[in-house]
């Protein structure tokens, strides 16, 4: 019997056994993933941005989480030579009536302990000549990493410490016990004391397996990105954001540097019945 069942080999449920290893490394750990390797799904398919908690409330769980998460990532890419570009973003207020907003994120920035700045007209077209602006803000915290790498790395090193991590493994029952829970899919059946549902976008589907009726639907949006030429690719020195739209969940149409080089610029967003969901990308 293992002493945790983790369901799902994204960066959280690859995260959460590390955790778990790390508080206590005689723990048992399963990780049971239906697809044939770790970050499949949304973990591997994402703009790669490691933010920096500018948006979020001060003081809030999100807020310090965020700034503590930017930290340890870089420190765990930098650790293990993993790609890594702490390129920093700039925030970008184009009409009149965003710069209330800008100067609001600015003092969040400042409240949750990051060093951002206020950049005038000419010192963002110094840093990005090609993106036209009234103000902006430098976050130089941001930049990007290769989340597939990172979710394969922590893939290795969680079973090099003993855990195990069965792929192309679909759950299709659990049955909880007053000692132990299980867990069954078409091959196989495990048993653990715990259980730990990490599967993402089909989260919902695997409590309710579980019998937990949580009275809430994951609805899947797909992300949609152009990607500059490449003999584009000096338009963009940074992460370039929008001010957000108070009216959207969004932060908006950005432009990213990606790990391998190019420049993505996007997502326009798409409500998927289907949970797979995936980038779709578009050279222009």
């Amino acid at each position: 019997m293992y002493d945790v069942i983790v369901i799902g080999a994204g960066l959280v449920g690859l995260g959460v056994a590390n955790a778990l290893q790390e508080s206590n490394p005689q723990r048992r750990i399963l990780i049971i993933d239906k697809e044939a390797g770790p970050a499949a799904h949304q973990s591997g398919h994402n703009s790669n941005v490691v933010h920096s908690g500018i948006y979020y409330t001060p003081g809030s769980l999100k807020a310090r989480l965020a700034k503590q998460g930017n930290k340890t990532l870089f420190d765990f890419c930098r650790q293990h030579d993993l790609y890594h570009d702490q390129c920093g973003k700039v925030i970008v207020a184009t009409q009149l009536n965003e710069l209330d907003a800008l100067e609001n994120i600015y003092r969040r920035g400042l409240e949750n302990g990051l060093a951002v700045s206020r950049l005038s007209q000419a010192e963002l077209k110094q840093r990005e000549p090609y993106v036209n602006g009234l103000e902006a803000l430098l976050v130089p915290d941001a930049g990007i990493v290769n989340y597939a790498q990172v979710a394969a790395k922590l893939a290795e090193i969680i079973q090099q410490r003993g855990a195990e991590i069965v792929y192309r493994q679909r759950v299709e029952a659990i049955e909880e016990y007053s000692d132990r829970v299980e867990v069954r899919t078409p091959n196989a059946s495990y048993q653990g004391k715990w259980l730990v549902n990490c599967a993402g976008l089909f989260s919902d589907r695997i409590a309710k397996l579980a019998g937990y009726h949580t009275g809430m639907k994951i609805v899947p949006f797909r992300g949609e990105y152009y990607v500059l030429n490449s003999d584009k690719n000096h338009l963009v020195n940074h992460l370039v954001y929008p001010v957000p739209n108070p009216d959207f969940p969004f932060l908006g149409v950005h432009f990213t540097r990606m790990y391998n080089g190019k420049r993505d610029v996007g997502p326009m967003r798409y409500w998927r019945s289907n949970a797979k969901v995936i980038a779709n990308v578009t050279s222009i």
